[in-house]
């Protein structure tokens, strides 16, 4: 028969193995009867077509039917994006295999943009771009100009990429030289509007698996109709996969906890025990310890060698103050499992790693402090809400004629936590040669109470001029309990503006997530151009002033 903990752990252990094969299983690619083919390595070439708009409404219908030409003529492994530029520049489309929505956003292309006949936002397209789009840094990749050339003024910035250019010389003030210089500085191409489809054919080629061009153009519209056209979809086994094995490694770190927990308390209790019996061999360490403890050790000796003492003396401290039973080294690894879970869920949601990675982090470390600090906060309200009836229990053990560490010792034996674990530790002081008050002092420290700071006053004064500290003990102890009556009575008074700071704090903020979730082109803007930067950081700014503002307000001080 196995005992309790030994089911436990081998239910959580089974429980393991069963998510870890179900991560496998659906984490493999479908087989040639579903029809579906295992998710490649990503393309490793990139186009963006830089399209100009500020030129006549002619020259815009000619460089629309010349960018549809050019990517209609691209292989399928090739992703595409578009650009427009007149005085500004503009991201359209970050890069897609989905040929379908490109077309249709250039077919969307309005022009010209305005009355200001100038195309110099070409300047910042071909220097920031490569910021922009960082598939472009991948070989094989390249930029497309169609423009006539006909608003350019100035020489024109040569990028780190070959740069293709499209153009035509419809008016004898067009400077296409520019365009021409550019290509050439750039190990270029040049062509004609009429000739866009064969540029790309020349460029790029034709796989040798797809058909024609011409033909080949209508089924990769069919085929990646599913695709967002701004990041590519994640295959949903692949996150029930990774999902199921991330489970895997929280039920492991919980059974890593709790052996090691065990273990500790089983060669504690057996040390207690061989004290009173007959004297037996020890069993060394290493058979008392299952597996998972061996694993959950290196991992706690791996985290505590990464944490420095005066680190670990610290978050030891506030875990202490917020009544966890974990080691510093412990805590740090279930952070660091939160942290992973998250980044691999925000990478899988929005295929930005880095960004994942560093909100995953971020969050990880978020969650487990204020999880430290919600713990510390309602740990010491208890305390606060219980020190009434413990000043009460002390005044009558006092008149039934205990002393002061009697009536202190009554109360831990009554084991109401936290107040009775605290003032443990002022009865440990005072067995080890303190005083009574400068344990009590520093419980007050610990707790952050003033009502235990004043009432160690009275205790000093009444030590030191006399009087009756029973009746002392009962007046402060009313004094407590009205104000936390008022207290309360301030607080469901101010609930209505503490419910509209959280929402109009939290709101925005939610917002703003889900857009950049759902609609990451529409909120690029925030972030790849300065007038949206400035927004950004406006924002932020009013967000945390208005948050300071609101907090100050509906804090009231009794």
């Amino acid at each position: 028969m196995m005992t309790g903990a030994r089911a436990r752990s081998w239910l959580i252990t089974r429980a393991c193995a069963v998510l870890a094969c179900a991560a496998a299983l659906v984490g493999l690619p479908a087989g040639p009867a579903s029809g579906a083919s295992a998710p490649g390595p990503p393309p490793s070439r990139t186009v963006m077509i830089l399209l100009d708009l500020n030129s006549s409404e002619s020259w815009v219908g000619i460089a629309r039917r010349a960018a549809l030409a050019y990517v209609g003529a691209l292989p399928t492994d090739v992703r595409a994006g578009l650009i427009t530029f007149g005085s500004r520049w503009q991201l359209v489309l970050r890069p897609t295999a989905d040929r379908a929505h490109l077309e249709a956003q250039l077919q969307a292309v309005q022009g010209p943009v305005g009355s200001d006949i100038d195309s110099q936002g070409i300047n910042a397209a071909l220097t920031k771009v490569t910021a922009s789009v960082p598939g472009l840094r991948r070989p094989g990749s390249r930029l497309v100009v169609i423009s006539d050339a006909r608003n350019l003024s100035g020489p024109v910035p040569s990028p780190a990429i070959p740069v293709d250019v499209i153009t035509q010389r419809l008016d004898p003030e067009d400077k296409t030289n520019l365009l021409h210089g550019l290509a050439a500085s750039t190990n270029g191409r040049v062509a004609r509007p009429g000739q866009a489809g064969q540029l790309a054919l020349n460029t790029f080629g034709t796989p040798a698996a797809s058909p024609s061009p011409a033909k080949s153009q209508p089924p990769p519209a069919k085929r990646h109709s599913s695709s967002t056209g701004v990041r590519p979809s994640s295959p949903w086994p692949l996150i029930v996969g990774l999902a199921a094995l991330f489970i895997a490694l929280l039920l492991v770190a919980l059974a890593v906890s709790g052996s090691m927990a065990r273990a500790a308390q089983n060669r504690e209790l057996a040390g207690r025990i061989e004290r009173y019996g007959p004297r037996r061999k020890p069993v060394p360490a290493e058979d008392e310890a299952t597996g998972a403890a061996r694993v959950g050790h290196g991992a706690q000796d791996v985290a505590a060698r990464l944490m420095t003492s005066t680190a670990q003396d610290r978050l030891a401290e506030r875990l202490d103050l917020a009544g966890v039973g974990r080691k510093p080294a412990e805590w740090l690894l279930l952070g660091g499992c939160l942290g992973i879970a998250v980044a691999a869920v925000l990478s899988l949601v929005t295929s930005y790693v880095l960004a994942g990675v560093l909100v995953g982090a971020l969050a990880g470390w978020l969650t487990m402090r204020l999880t430290l600090s919600f713990r510390i906060v309602r740990r010491r309200a208890s305390f606060a809400d219980q020190l009434p009836d413990v000043l009460q229990l002390i005044a009558s053990a006092l008149k039934s004629g205990f002393s002061l560490p009697q009536a202190l010792d009554a109360v831990v034996r009554e084991d109401n936590q936290p107040i009775a674990g605290e003032f443990s530790r002022a009865l440990a002081e005072v067995r080890l040669g303190g005083s009574l008050e400068d344990g009590l002092d520093a419980v007050a420290n610990r707790m952050d109470s003033d009502d235990l700071r004043w009432t160690v006053i009275a205790i000093r004064i009444q030590q030191g001029i006399g009087g009756n500290l029973a009746e002392v003990l009962l007046t402060i102890a009313g004094t407590i309990r009205e104000r936390a009556f008022l207290r309360r009575q301030v607080r469901a008074l101010s609930a209505e503006g503490r419910l509209s700071a959280y929402i109009l704090i939290t709101l925005p903020i939610l917002v703003g997530i889900w857009l950049f979730i759902s609609s990451p082109q529409y909120m690029s803007l925030l972030y790849t151009t300065r007038l949206g930067l400035a927004m950004l950081v406006g924002a932020i700014s009013l967000l945390v002033v208005g948050s300071l503002w609101m907090r100050k307000m509906i804090k009231i001080e009794i």
